[in-house]
């Protein structure tokens, strides 16, 4: 396991530790350590070989109000990601895409092969549909493997107050 990061390794939100470190740990944006993560990934056995590209910033707001930050996190780290993983071969990559993909007016329940709607005017929403749009396009035409999960409610330590689940762990503090 190898784990990049534009930020260092240590602490968790709060100072909790964290409790899984990968074998190696590279701090740098993804552009500037490109060679040496392809080295890696090209020195594990093609079965093992998966991306999992959690770099898009996750903040539907920041997406919204910095469209330049939200284009180069989620576009432009999705296409290195696709091109290395079609430069080495093998490599399936693992992709947290959004729920709002399937719009606020879908049918319930949604269900994988509902009906996406682009008509929220989210940047974010918008980055997510293009990264899938290109995962789907080196699936078919390059032979990269692809796995898109399409994430709802997400919570965890550090979130903020703007997604529902973060208003109401806010509100029970």
């Amino acid at each position: 396991v190898m784990g990049i990061d534009r930020r260092s390794p240590g602490p968790g939100p709060d100072n909790e530790p964290k409790t899984v470190r990968p074998q190696r740990f590279v701090q740098g944006e993804l552009k500037d350590v490109f060679d040496e993560t392809a080295e890696f990934l090209a020195s594990v056995p093609v079965a093992q070989r998966g991306v999992f590209h959690l770099a898009g910033l996750a903040d539907a707001h920041q997406c919204q109000c910095h469209p330049d930050f939200a284009f180069a996190s989620h576009i432009e780290t999705t296409f290195s990601v696709l091109e290395m993983c079609r430069r080495i071969g093998g490599a399936t990559l693992f992709y947290p895409s959004t729920g709002l993909v399937y719009g606020q007016s879908c049918q319930k329940p949604v269900v994988e092969n509902s009906p996406v709607i682009d008509d929220s005017g989210s940047v974010y929403v918008s980055m997510k549909l293009s990264a899938e749009s290109m995962i789907r396009l080196y699936a078919r035409h390059y032979g990269v493997g692809g796995i898109i999960g399409r994430l709802a409610n997400i919570y965890g330590p550090g979130m903020g107050d703007n997604t529902i689940i973060g208003r109401i762990l806010s509100q029970v503090r």
